[in-house]
């Protein structure tokens, strides 16, 4: 449990330097699509690390 925690903070972590690095506060259309873009990328590697969890059998 405290690992899986671990992960989500980790992807949270990456979510707002993305965010952070793309210039979203400035509210760019720029900067919102490097923000939608470093989401897809996230997420993909999150999906990459459930299936990982479930094929190990460690979920």
């Amino acid at each position: 449990m405290k690992e899986e925690e671990r992960r989500k903070h980790e992807v949270v972590a990456l979510y707002e330097l993305g965010l952070r690095h793309a210039g979203v506060g400035g509210g760019t259309v720029r900067g919102l699509l490097a923000a939608g873009l470093t989401q897809m990328v996230i997420q993909s590697t999150l999906f990459k690390h459930l299936n990982w969890w479930k094929l190990s059998g460690a979920a």
